[in-house]
């Protein structure tokens, strides 16, 4: 009988797993998960940032044509407001593909 058997048997005996803490563990957790990420949606991701792109340009062009007849105050109001706007679309048309993917996937 070796030592091994012996610890797996007692449960009381077992060695705690250690807890790692502090800001450089989070860090390095953060960036293996963005990292993860990023290389999951490695099919994505061209899509989506042509897609904002287009977005800012269209949003761009049509300014062309709002702001020139309204006052400052509401230009302001409507230039900060629609970059946030196609944002929501965006991860309202990406995001339940998304999920189903990841579901699909297992991960």
């Amino acid at each position: 009988m070796t030592t091994d058997t012996l610890l797996s048997g007692a449960p009381g005996l077992q060695p705690r797993p250690v807890v790692r803490r502090g800001p450089r563990h989070w860090l390095a957790s953060f960036a293996a998960m963005l990292r993860f990420d990023v290389l999951a949606q490695r099919t994505w991701l061209p899509m989506f940032v042509l897609m904002q792109v287009l977005f800012g340009t269209g949003m761009a062009v049509i300014y062309g044509f709002w702001i020139g007849s309204m006052p400052s105050e509401a230009a302001l109001y409507l230039v900060t407001g629609a970059p946030a706007i196609a944002v929501i679309t965006s991860g309202l048309v990406f995001v339940p593909s998304m999920v189903s993917d990841r579901k699909l996937a297992g991960t």
